[in-house]
């Protein structure tokens, strides 16, 4: 499995003040992507958590508005999706649950892990099409390569105010530097180490 790009630098403050703020839209407009990944979910909880134990609450998908150009100052959308519970799915070989977004729109989540590997699985769907999909054998690696691509345009998303805001636990961030950069002629390279596929609409 690939790896993940070597200048992907994780932010350990969590104080996401201004200024960390511009440093995440810059990573944007310059290529590169800001991934939040979750704490997992733990069985004491409640009742309803020891279910869902070692799951992610939340998937988010950042990318920059539309008219960022515009914009005065730095912004950042985050398209956020939470579990569903009532979904919740196992096997003797598999996990599956539904993640749905919140505001709902036409996207949806649906993430498995095979209960003998271990190994971790995400697709997106647009309605009944398949947009995009990752894997990966750590949750984290997972949850990068699954949503580094960012979010769609048409993705119901709101600009965040705290990490709580999102129920991340940790942000990584990754701009590209030299050697990374997709060669002149290929607008359309992934970084080193993607693991997403897109698929057509």
């Amino acid at each position: 499995m690939a790896e993940l790009p070597r200048s992907l630098e994780a932010d350990d403050s969590l104080a996401l003040v201004f200024s960390h703020h511009r440093k995440y839209v810059a990573a944007l407009r310059r290529g590169g992507f800001v991934c939040f990944v979750p704490g997992l979910i733990d069985g004491s909880w409640d009742e309803s958590a020891s279910r869902l134990a070692g799951l992610p609450p939340s998937v988010c998908f950042n990318g920059l508005p539309a008219d960022d150009a515009c914009q005065p100052q730095p912004s950042m959308l985050t398209s956020i999706y939470w579990i569903c519970p009532r979904s919740y799915f196992t096997s003797d070989n598999v996990r599956a649950v539904l993640y749905r977004g919140r505001p709902a729109g036409d996207y949806r989540l649906e993430v498995y892990q095979d209960c003998k590997t271990g190994l971790w699985m995400g697709r997106k769907y647009r309605g009944e099409r398949l947009v995009l999909e990752a894997t990966g054998r750590e949750v984290r690696d997972f949850i990068i390569h699954f949503t580094m691509a960012g979010r769609a345009a048409d993705e119901p998303a709101a600009a965040w105010q705290t990490i709580e805001d999102v129920g991340a636990a940790r942000v990584y961030v990754w701009t590209p530097i030299a050697g990374d950069v997709p060669p002149a002629g290929e607008p359309g390279c992934d970084p080193p180490g993607r693991r997403a596929r897109r698929h057509r609409r």
